[in-house]
């Protein structure tokens, strides 16, 4: 614990810079690799880049498609992954409960279960809410799909690797942790997962 900052102020900026770089990796994915167009944001030099920003549309109707199928491009992969853990791992002491209700959509049943009991064992909520806390996760760098393919069971997945920064906030002070969220997506036809994937398993590592 050491800096202190304003709470208000960090929230604006981490959600800023969230927003660029998951608007960054969805502007990437080329007409080549889906089958349909990612929509693109022409700006002027001159203008705020993230004034006309609309949020990123992640729904996509893959019932039709079997689950060995991706149907999906690697960066749609990626911004999708950038935006489920900054979406997941922000809360605070007074909102966690719908913060994490809202966060259960990126998930299927295995990898939610997974995940809360994670928190669990690790004692972060009880940590956050004894002590007033709020947690904010920023992306530091782009993320990196380290596998794919279908496994076993014949379902399409991905490992993907995001390198984060997480801070633990409050009482006016910070501490921030650099960190690895290594995530498997699959697959997913269930009504509740509407971009066709979910993420099943979370891990969190320190990084050196």
């Amino acid at each position: 614990m050491g800096t202190s900052i304003r709470k208000a102020d960090f929230s604006a900026v981490a959600f800023i810079f969230v927003f660029c770089i998951a608007a960054f990796l969805f502007s990437q994915t080329s007409a080549a690799e889906t089958t349909e167009e990612l929509p693109e944001l022409q700006l002027t030099p001159s203008e705020d880049p993230t004034e006309h920003m609309p949020p990123p549309d992640l729904r996509r109707d893959l019932t039709e498609h079997g689950l060995h199928e991706p149907r999906l491009p690697d960066q749609f992969i990626k911004g999708w992954a950038a935006q489920s853990v900054t979406e997941v791992f922000n809360f605070s002491y007074s909102n966690f409960r719908q913060r994490l209700e809202a966060g259960a959509q990126h998930f299927n049943e295995t990898g939610w279960k997974n995940f809360l009991q994670a928190l669990d064992d690790a004692k972060i909520l009880e940590y956050i809410i004894q002590n007033n806390q709020a947690v904010m996760t920023v992306l530091t760098a782009e993320p990196v799909i380290a596998e794919q393919g279908a496994g076993e069971d014949g379902i399409y997945r991905w490992t993907v690797i995001l390198p984060v920064e997480t801070t633990y906030i409050g009482d006016g002070n910070m501490q921030a942790m650099e960190m690895y969220v290594t995530l498997t997506v699959v697959r997913s036809n269930l009504r509740e997962n509407t971009s066709g994937i979910a993420i099943q398993q979370w891990l969190a590592e320190a990084r050196d």
